[in-house]
Order: structure tokens, then C-alpha cells, then sequence
């Protein structure tokens, strides 16, 4: 089964229009070589020209989805490198989270680019939830801007919730991180992932009607785990990978998922205090994602989540993230789905105080603008006074 979606959201390789121009002239600072740096991403599987492969459907700034999918149905996908710099790649190594007991693995093969896998890591773990890829370009590194790295075939084999995410796991610069990019090889291996822009994928479930949860008084109402783990270690667990993004007066947020037999959902805290969590959204096991709509423009905001077990005990915080609505610039996550990607320069953006300001500029305007025509007319006066005397 090939999944096409009309939707692309890979930004254009060459063309920049005047706004976006403008945009890039107001920065504050000049983007950084991260921002540009080569991205993992997953796709329908394509055995046409480049040009004419897509991606999924984009849900949000940080998540694409997948059309329905019914139990007993494949989901045929492409990893691939988008590498808008050409940067010469010779070692690729990713791990996929999925929940076993909803997909299984089938196939996996690699690609032409990267034919020498690592021992261990060219296959699916079903026992710990990861699909594991970790492969070497033969001779020379590959420097073409979109690389397949792997196809990848998963079967659906049950419905339980309405979707389950697949996402990338431990992501980062360091050689033991399980998600990365490298160049060169050696002592002068070097990674280049822009582990920023890691988004997450969604696959959407047909669920029989018959397996649609009953009415509960919980909160999250997902059936309890069959596998026993005890309650003392869930709560020294953390939810890795909290990011946001905003855009308008919204703000867009993601997380990987816990892999827990305990986890039934997730508790998102959130307020304008760093550490003073005034406000907490509930979401099931089987959600990522959140959208947070209508909310004031410039106003700082702090985020935590904690995973939540069926004896409702809660894991650990995990760190901190913080962003202002409507300045993209402060994002620990690019927007994805447009020709700009914006992404935060610093780790700890600045905060702002609310207070007085000043003098109204609008007011400075109206006086300055009155002292300069009484002038004009004190002159023009005098003038007129000389030519009499």
C-alpha cells in the first residue's frame, strides 16, 4: 500500500520571495549552520523521480500524519535525509519509536546510499518498541539533497486507540546518541544533524466499533496495560523531547512518547512563572501533540509534562521549555508546512518584564510634529515683519 499525500511541506530547494527576504533582513541574528543542517524525515515509499515523490499530510507545525489505516493493512514508508547545504554524509544512524502491541515490523532494507549497516541495526526490535538503522556510505559520503536512507514496512495488527505515533528516539550530537548525521569518518567524524527539526509521525487507526472505549470518569480512557511494572519506577521516568513552536497567537507542542506498560496519559503543565505551573491540560496515551489556540500575543510561556500510570501517579518533570506567543524566533522546534523555518538561536531566551515603558511614541510624534509648524509659522511671521520695517 502507497500512501500519496497533496500536500507537500518540503520548502521550495531555490525560491525565496520578498517577504520571506524582509523577514530574514529583520532577524535580530543571522541564522546558524544547525538551522541548515541535514533532517530526518518519513515519507510514503516512492520509487519515481524525486521530483515527483511526496509526504504525508502535515497536522501541525511539528507532526504529519497518515490516511486511515484499517488492522491487517501496511504502512510502506521511505526514511529519507533532506540536506539543503549538501553536506557529504557517510553515516546515518536512527531509531524509530512505535508501540509494539498496535504495529509490527515486516521488511526493512536499505538503501544504495548507506549499504553497510551496523551490526544489530538494520532491523526491528519488537520486545523494546524501535525500529533500528544505523548505516555507512561504501567510498565517498553522499552529498545529494534528498538521500533515502531505508524503506521501511510495518503492518497494523491492532486498533485500540485512534492513532499511535512513531517518533525519533534520543536524538542528538553526541556519537551515543541512537538518532544522527555524520560527516567525515574516524577521529574526523563530525555530526550535522539539525536535531531541532525532528518532527514526529501519526498514524491514523480505523477502530471497529466494538473496540471504541465505554464512558469513564477517568480522564484518560484507554484500557489498562496487561504487562505489570511497578509503580515506584514509573515515577523516575521522564517524557523526553518536549518542544514548541508558535505561530499567530497559537503555540504547537510535541513530545516523544513514553514507553511504559503503565501509561495511560500524560498531564502537559504549563503557566507564566518558570517552575509555577498554573494551568494543566489531561490527554490519553495515544496523544503527542497539543494546540494551544487564542492566546496573548508577546506573553511568555513555561511548559512540563509528566506521563500519568493507572494507579494515577505521575513520572518525573523532565526539563523545561519556555516560548513567547507569536515570536517564532524563541521556538525550540521550526514551523514546518511553509517556505520559512524559524528556529530559536538560544537556549535561554531572554524574558520579558511587563512595566511602563515611557512616553508614548505616538505622543512624542504629535509634539515634535506641533513645535516644527509653530516654527515654521514664528519664521514666516518675522519674515513678513522685516519686508514693513
Amino acid at each position: 500500500m502507497q500512501f500519496i499525500s497533496s500536500k507537500p511541506w518540503l520548502p521550495s530547494r531555490w525560491v525565496l520571495t520578498g517577504p520571506v527576504l524582509l523577514l530574514l533582513f529583520l532577524l535580530p541574528s543571522p541564522m546558524t549552520a544547525q538551522e541548515t543542517g541535514p533532517m530526518l524525515l518519513l515519507r510514503p515509499h516512492c520509487e519515481q523521480e524525486e521530483s515527483r515523490c511526496t509526504l504525508f499530510q502535515t497536522r501541525d507545525p511539528i507532526t504529519q500524519e497518515t490516511p486511515m489505516i484499517n488492522t491487517g493493512e501496511t504502512l510502506d514508508m521511505d526514511l529519507i535525509i533532506w540536506n539543503p547545504m549538501r553536506h557529504e554524509i557517510n553515516r546515518v544512524r536512527a531509531w524509530i519509536a512505535y508501540d509494539p502491541t498496535i504495529l509490527e515490523g515486516i521488511t526493512l532494507s536499505l538503501a544504495d546510499a548507506f549499504p553497510l549497516p551496523s551490526p544489530g541495526e538494520a532491523d526491528f526490535s519488537h520486545k523494546e518498541g524501535y525500529v533500528k538503522i544505523s548505516a555507512s556510505a561504501d567510498t565517498e559520503g553522499q552529498t545529494e539533497d534528498i538521500i533515502v536512507v531505508a524503506r521501511i514496512q510495518m503492518r497494523v495488527i491492532s486498533t485500540p486507540s485512534s492513532s499511535t505515533t512513531l517518533s525519533f528516539y534520543d536524538a542528538g550530537p553526541m556519537p551515543e546518541n541512537h538518532t544522527n548525521i555524520f560527516r567525515g569518518s574516524g577521529p574526523l567524524e563530525q555530526s550535522v544533524l539539525n536535531s531541532s527539526s525532528l518532527g514526529q509521525l501519526q498514524v491514523r487507526l480505523l477502530q471497529a466499533q466494538d473496540l471504541e472505549p465505554e464512558a469513564t470518569t477517568s480522564p484518560f480512557p484507554i484500557q489498562a496495560p496487561q504487562i505489570d511494572q511497578p509503580s515506584e519506577v514509573f515515577t523516575i521516568l521522564r517524557i523526553h523531547n518536549l518542544r514548541a513552536t508558535t505561530e499567530g497567537s497559537s503555540i504547537f507542542l510535541a513530545w516523544d512518547p513514553l514507553p511504559s506498560s503503565k501509561l495511560i496519559g500524560y498531564n502537559l503543565y504549563y503557566g507564566t512563572v518558570p517552575g509555577e505551573y498554573m494551568q494543566r491540560r489531561s490527554m490519553d496515551s495515544a496523544t503527542t501533540s497539543m494546540t494551544l489556540r487564542s492566546l496573548p500575543l508577546d506573553r511568555q510561556y513555561f511548559f512540563a509534562i509528566r506521563g500519568v500510570s493507572d494507579t494515577q501517579t505521575e513520572t518525573a518533570f523532565d526539563q523545561e521549555v519556555t516560548i513567547t506567543v507569536g515570536n517564532p524566533g524563541s521556538s525550540s522546534a521550526p514551523l514546518r508546512g511553509s517556505i520559512v523555518e524559524l528556529e530559536s538561536t538560544s537556549k535561554h531566551p531572554q524574558r520579558s518584564l511587563a512595566g511602563r515603558t515611557g512616553t508614548s511614541s505616538i505622543f512624542l510624534i504629535v509634539v515634535l510634529g506641533s513645535a516644527c509648524v509653530g516654527t515654521a509659522l514664528a519664521c514666516r511671521r518675522q519674515c513678513i515683519a522685516s519686508k514693513h520695517l
